[in-house]
Order: structure tokens, then sequence, then C-alpha cells
């Protein structure tokens, strides 16, 4: 805009001058060939010359007129740009505010401009700030600008807010002037010192997140030069918290972590670090703590969290599973030491949780064991590692074998022939356990057919199935599957649950009557080791109850207390008993004594591969 005022005011200026010179050229031809050549009188050649000074004052007139009308053009256009814009203008002679434009009062939050002229820039700068400021000026008198800052100023009602602001020098009335524009980037600011905040430090619990707790072990590390101070590292998995989470909803979910973060901050000294790791994961890092001090610690911890976490009024418990490892004993690098303290920690909650475990090498060692397995196990059906072997029942005041039940081994190509207690816990975690157990059942229903077909066929066959198979959406529509595939009649097959299919007694209620529809037999294994009542078992469609092997074990210090009642419970129930684990003569004769039915056991022989059951039952069944 400004070039082109200066340039319209160039071409004006030319084409006066152009004009001038056209006409003094007529003027001087026209005077000095016509005038001088008829008109000899005086008063002509001075009118002339009038004429000649009243043109020239005229086109000068013109000329200036025009370029005082640019001038103010510019002037209104430069006054209306300041005056309007959204930015502060403000300027200042030798530190006196002498202009500010109404941006400049809406953001130093005065009514009028009165309030603001006339008083020192450093009326508006905090004292901590007043040397930037200074520094800031005496740049723009000597370079004629000043490089962008940002800076607090100080509204008239006390707020502060964060601007960016950039000085150059200027003329105001015929004097030289500093001006300042000035830009409010308080949210701005607020923002990236959020994103910093985030950065390192977790925006739920306000704790130090993971990049804070890598950063503080570096610097722990990296300090010890000749003398090297120990440090622990408690990795903590909070018990219980996904229960919370699903059944009282995220929000108190978010509350039950915040008072766990309050917890642990009051149990360590100032030198130490609190961080949260993820989720329910929390690290503990306790400087110049020595390895043999920590179990004090974690016990510490874990002494409290027995007081409940209260939330919306209710009171809900949670516990620490801790795993602890030490500087430089465990690991002399962050990943190492954390990674350590997590194995520590994942055998800690896989024991029983609500406790601590020290790290060592022997459980790295279990842990890489429990890889290879999951790993292996991901390809042990696709490659038949799995066989079948069976444990022949029979009936105590007979002697006849009734019925077998099977029992997965997996054949493994390095580890040799492995129990269930090894893998299964590994499928269950995995989510595998549920595709194993439909194998076996199809397994042992086409077995058992093949028997029938054989002639043994009032032969039974149990099976055991999995909580996570049990409670599986399409249980049943698989089972139905198996039995019409193999051609079975369900009443031969018994379905072997554990008790902790009753900790959800509704589902579980159901999924029961289905299989009773279906015609199948229901034994609850184990029982008397989980979570079985007389009120609930009353009312369950059941047929057999399993006694467990550790009470057939106990059978003469325990055996007023604990088996007879047992016994007493399944007959008054109208239920089948069955005693597991029978392993000596003197057992069996107690049990025949308490009138249990069925009993199975080393005593009459140990699980057997196919060919070998095969000739067993053929042999004892009657």
């Amino acid at each position: 805009m400004i070039l082109r005022d200066i340039t319209t005011s160039k071409r004006v200026g030319i084409r006066i001058s152009l004009i001038y010179l056209l006409i003094s050229i007529i003027w001087i031809l026209a005077s000095d060939i016509l005038i001088n050549s008829y008109i000899t009188l005086t008063w002509v050649n001075i009118l002339k010359g009038w004429i000649f000074v009243f043109i020239n004052a005229l086109l000068l007139y013109k000329l200036i007129q025009r370029n005082f009308e640019i001038v103010t053009e510019k002037k209104e256009l430069y006054q209306q740009l300041i005056e309007n814009s959204l930015e502060t203008n403000l300027i200042h002679i030798d530190g006196e505010i002498v202009y500010i434009n109404q941006a400049g009062v809406n953001l130093l939050k005065a009514c009028d401009r009165k309030q603001i002229i006339g008083k020192s820039v450093f009326d508006f700068i905090p004292t901590n700030e007043k040397e930037k400021a200074t520094l800031r000026i005496e740049e723009t008198n000597t370079r004629g600008k000043s490089s962008p800052i940002v800076i607090t100023y100080k509204c008239l009602n006390g707020e502060e807010i964060i601007c960016e602001s950039l000085g150059f020098i200027t003329t105001y009335q015929g004097k030289t002037a500093n001006h300042i524009l000035v830009r409010d980037v308080t949210e701005r600011e607020k923002a990236i010192e959020k994103i910093n905040y985030l950065a390192f430090y977790d925006e739920l619990t306000g704790l130090p997140n993971r990049n804070k707790l890598y950063a503080y072990m570096e610097k722990a590390i990296g300090n010890q030069m000749e003398e090297v101070y120990p440090f622990i590292v408690m990795f903590i998995d909070m018990d219980r918290f996904k229960i919370v989470n699903d059944a009282m909803g995220h929000s108190s979910g978010d509350k039950m972590l915040k008072e766990v973060a309050i917890r642990l901050s009051a149990s360590v000294h100032k030198d130490a670090l609190v961080a949260r790791f993820g989720g329910d994961e929390f690290v503990i890092v306790m400087p110049h703590m020595k390895k043999d001090q920590s179990p004090i610690f974690a016990q510490q911890i874990i002494e409290m969290f027995k007081n409940p976490i209260h939330i919306d009024q209710n009171e809900v418990y949670t516990t620490p599973s801790i795993g602890i490892t030490c500087y430089p004993d465990d690991g002399d690098d962050v990943d190492t030491l954390i990674e350590n303290a997590d194995t520590a920690m994942y055998f800690a909650k896989k024991t029983g949780k609500n406790k601590y475990k020290v790290f060592s090498q022997l459980l790295r060692d279990d842990l890489n064991n429990h890889f290879i397995l999951e790993n292996g196990l991901r390809k042990a059906l696709e490659k038949n590692e799995f066989i079948l072997q069976y444990q022949p029942q029979l009936n105590l005041e007979t002697g006849s074998v009734i019925g077998v039940e099977s029992l997965i081994r997996w054949n493994h190509p390095k580890k040799g022939l492995l129990s269930p207690a090894l893998f299964i816990p590994v499928a269950e975690e995995n989510g595998l356990i549920a595709q194993i157990g439909y194998w076996v059942l199809d397994t042992a229903c086409r077995q058992l057919t093949l028997w029938h077909e054989k002639g043994l066929t009032d032969l039974t066959m149990g099976v055991n199935i999995s909580p996570i198979q049990f409670l599986h959406k399409d249980f049943i529509k698989h089972l139905e599957k198996i039995l019409t595939d193999n051609k079975l009649d369900p009443k031969y097959l018994n379905l072997e649950i554990t008790e902790s299919v009753f900790m959800n007694i509704n589902e579980s209620l159901f999924l029961l009557k289905k299989l009773k529809e279906i015609g199948v037999k229901i034994s609850i294994d184990d029982f008397g080791t989980g979570y079985s009542s007389l009120s609930v078992l009353k009312d369950l469609p059941i047929d057999y109850l399993k006694i467990d092997k550790s009470f057939v074990d106990d059978l003469h210090s325990n055996e007023k207390n604990i088996v007879q009642p047992i016994i007493d419970m399944g007959n008054n129930l109208n239920l089948q008993l069955i005693a597991e684990g029978i392993e000596c003569k003197e057992q069996l004769m107690i049990l025949k004594e308490k009138k249990c039915h069925i009993g199975q056991g080393y005593y009459f022989c140990k699980p057997m591969d196919v060919n070998v059951a095969e000739a067993f039952l053929k042999n004892n069944l009657k």
C-alpha cells in the first residue's frame, strides 16, 4: 500500500512537471512570436509575466495539494491499521507510554487509555521480568529492533499474562520512540507447558511417568563414578484392579489409582521416586537401599493396603504384588532392572498375590521355560503332540470298572511327556485352553465310541473341563456337535467341572441346566477345595462329587472332619461319590467303610496309553 502511494505521488509530480514544461514552452512561443510581434505595449509584457507567475503558482498548488492528500490518506490508513489491529501496539519514549491502541487497553484490562498513557512501561512488568525487558529495550535502541521474546505482563487487575513481544525504533510527534508489538500467548504457553508436563508426568495421578522414571534411573546409574551406591527397584501391580474397573466403572477405577498413588508416595522419603508405569502398575526407586533391606520395606507396603480404599461410600480392597531388583546385583541398565523386577512381580502374583518376590536368576529361568512352553503350545495341536491317557474308575463295592477318566499329556519333542499341571495353566493364560479342551473332548468321545463298538458298552468317559472353556460362549454348541459327530449317547459322557465355576453362579447354573437337557453327566471335581457350599450344592443339577486327593491322603488325621461329612452330604443329596488318589489298601478299606461308591488311583492302576487301557478294560469290565 505504501509503495503504491509513493509511486502514485511520483507520477503526479512528473505529470505536473511535464504539463508545466509544455505550458511554459507554449507560453514562451506565444508571447515571443505572437504578442511581441503585434503588441509592443509595456503593460502587456507586465501582464504576461504575472500570468506566468499565476500559472506556476497554480501548478505548484496542485502538486502540493495532491501530495498532501496522499500523506493524509497514508496517515489515516496507518492509524486505522494500528487502532484496529488485534495485536497490542504500544509506543513509549524513554519508558513512558505515549500511545496504546484499543487492543492494548483490552489486553491490560484497562477501562480506557487514560489509565495507561503517561505510565512507565515497567509498571506493567513483574519484578522478576524487568531485567529481561530492560535488555530488550537496550537492544532495540542499539540495533533499531529487538528479537522476539516471551515475557510476562501484569494487568491492572493484578492478573499476569504471557505475551510475545517485539520492539523497533520509530518516530512519534517528532521524537524518537520505541514501538512495541505485543501478542497474548498465554494459552499457547500453557499448552506447551502441559505438553512438557505430560511428557514426564502422569495426568491422572500426578506421579512421574515412564519417561521420568527412565531419566531418573539413568541419572542414578550415570552418577555412580568411583563408588557404587546400590538402589532398589520395586515393580508393583495392584491386584483386583480389573474387577473394580469392570464392576464399578472406570471413574471408580481412576479414584482407586489416585489413592494408590497417594499411599505409595507417603511410604517413601523425598529422595525416592514413585512412578506410574502404566495401567495399575507402579515403580518405586529407593536410593541407597540394599537388597537385604528391601523385604522389610515391601512388607510395609503390603501392610499399608490392608485398610480399604473408600470410593463413593464404598469400601474397596486392593493388594499389591511386588517384584524387587537391586542395582547393580540384578542389572546395570534401566531396561534390565525393570524387566527383572517385572519378572519377580509376575511370580509374586502367580503364587498367590499380595506378596513380594526378590528377583533371582532362577525366576528368570522359570519365566524362560514358561515362554518356551507357551510358544510350543501354539504349535502342539497342529503337530499332534498331545495324547490322552486313561485312568479306570472302579466300583469300590464290587471292584468292577465302570468308567475311565481321560487325562491329557503333552509329548513334548524335547522335554518328553509333560503333566497337564505344567501346561494347562499356561494354556489358560494365553487363551489356548478352549481349543485344547475341544480337542480333548472330541478325542475322548471318539475313543469311547470305538470301545463301545468293541463290546465295552457300559463304559463311561470322564473329561475335565476348564472353567474358561465351560464359560466359553460356544461351549454348548461345540459339545452338541462333538456328540453328534461321534454318534455318542450323552449319558456315557461325564463332564468334570471344578468348583471355581461357581464364582459366577447364575451363568454356571444356566449352563448346567442346559447340559442336563442334553443328557450328559456332571461331576464337581476336587470338591471341598473351592467355592461350593451346601446351600448352593443342593440346587445344582449334578451327578457326582469327586473327593480331592488331599483329603484322601489325610484320611487318618481328618476322617471325622472332612471325608465323612462330604460322603454324608453326597448320600443325602443322592449323589455318587468318587474318591481320587487312592494309593493303598488302607485308604480303600476306610472309603468302603464310609460308603464311598467309586474310586480311582495308583492302587488300582496309573493312567495308561490307549492300547494298554483297552486291554485292562477288557479284563476288568464286568
